[in-house]
């Protein structure tokens, strides 16, 4: 099995306001510079903040609830 390098993502992981950019190539191929990535399903963001990772989990959750809010209105309420 071999690496995927369009698959790949580079963040850096920093408190500073002018953060260093490198440039960083895997197999001859440039990596793709990222303010937030996912990993093991944590939303990671470049300045070390929770916020970005908060928005994305209510998102998510928003869409579940009115999904079953459109879904369940009109059963019966045995089935509810």
């Amino acid at each position: 099995m071999e690496i995927n390098p369009s698959k790949c993502e580079v963040i850096t992981l920093t408190k500073k306001t002018k953060p260093i950019v490198n440039n960083y190539t895997l197999h001859n191929t440039s990596m793709v510079a990222v303010d937030t990535a996912q990993y093991l399903g944590l939303n990671i963001s470049s300045k070390l903040s929770w916020n970005n990772h908060v928005d994305c989990v209510t998102k998510r959750a928003s869409h579940t609830l009115n999904f079953v809010r459109r879904n369940f209105s009109t059963c019966p309420l045995h089935i509810r």
